[in-house]
């Protein structure tokens, strides 16, 4: 039998236990509390206490694209970030709470059901698509009023389109599968990597490796034209953009695919370097988000030599620096 334990030698904070797995749900919930409240809101509309002007000035505010995408890219982030608060709490106050790392990799022993290892990883998985709501869909936001701009000029031209809502389901969907994917590299790694026996010092030297790599890639051209499409969608919906709702799920994908070229390399950072708390979450989400609303190469220049200093400097310090002062200096 296999029983869920995480690996204490792992980067990572121990796996799921019950407490954890009813809070990676909280994100459910909370959006589902907050659609509820929007339907009261919207019954309350209806009440003989509010003027018939009111009413209609209500819900067609409610009924426009632009409300939607920035109501739902609002709500969905809210709760998000809300969920990862609460995680982060539950595991530690104080600092703790901003410094621990919110990951729980599954790592395989003996003892338990597989239905025990499918619900960790469940949790796990559940954790990781929070994160990457909480952390990409801001950066998305750009893209949503962008779509919300031009199914507003369609329908002056008395052409439907599909609801925002789709856009935004096509793009956490390919958030989504990479957040499961990188649960079962987590969990894989929390497994294996303490039986290679890497010293911590080689480990150290390895996630310096990968920060620098990161910042590297913010210079490739692959960077820069998924994030060149990022910045500008519009040509993107106006050509794909139909009154079939699966177009607006397709141009949602699209956009994810393309969000995942521009920003994956920090995501999977995270992943390697084991940098998955509060502090660096806002952090690399508050880069991605500056490098979509700025114009020009400069942002993602900056944050990529910053990345490859950071990245030698956690090398140096692995290594120890007066270990490389002297081997400079014999040189």
């Amino acid at each position: 039998m296999i029983r869920v334990k995480a690996s204490r030698r792992s980067v990572c904070p121990s796996g799921p236990d019950q407490t954890t797995r009813k809070t990676a749900f909280v994100f459910l919930r909370i959006v589902f509390r907050a659609f509820r409240a929007f339907a009261a809101f919207r019954l309350d509309m209806s009440l003989e206490t509010v003027s018939q002007p009111q009413r209609a000035s209500a819900r067609s505010l409610l009924r426009s694209p632009g409300a939607v995408a920035a109501l739902a890219v609002a709500v969905l982030t809210l709760a998000g970030w809300a969920a990862l608060l609460a995680e982060a709490f539950r595991a530690g106050g104080g600092a703790d709470a901003f410094l621990g790392a919110i990951c729980r990799p599954v790592a395989l022993e003996r003892g338990s059901s597989a239905w025990s290892l499918a619900s960790a990883f469940a949790a796990s998985a559940a954790l990781w698509i929070v994160m990457s709501v909480a952390m990409m869909l801001p950066t998305a936001a750009p893209m949503a009023l962008a779509y919300a701009d031009v199914a507003e000029r369609r329908a002056a031209q008395g052409l439907r389109s599909p609801s925002p809502l789709l856009l935004i389901g096509g793009y956490l969907g390919v958030w989504a599968v990479i957040s499961v994917a990188a649960a079962a590299l987590q969990s894989a790694a929390g497994a294996f990597w303490p039986l290679l026996g890497v010293p911590e010092r080689a480990a150290g030297v390895l996630a310096g490796f990968a920060i620098g790599g990161a910042g590297l890639y913010q210079f490739s051209d692959m960077k820069l034209r998924c994030l060149a499409f990022c910045r500008t969608p519009v040509s993107a919906f106006e050509a794909g953009l139909t009154e079939r709702p699966s177009s607006a799920l397709r141009l949602g994908v699209q956009q994810g695919v393309q969000c995942l070229g521009c920003c994956g390399a920090t995501m999977a950072l995270m992943l390697v370097a084991g940098t998955m708390n509060l502090l660096w979450m806002g952090v690399f989400a508050l880069l991605n988000t500056v490098e979509k609303v700025t114009a020009g190469g400069l942002a993602p220049r900056i944050i990529g030599a910053g990345l490859i200093l950071a990245g030698l400097g956690v090398a140096v310090s692995a290594v120890g620096f007066d270990l490389v002062w002297r081997a400079m200096v014999a040189r």
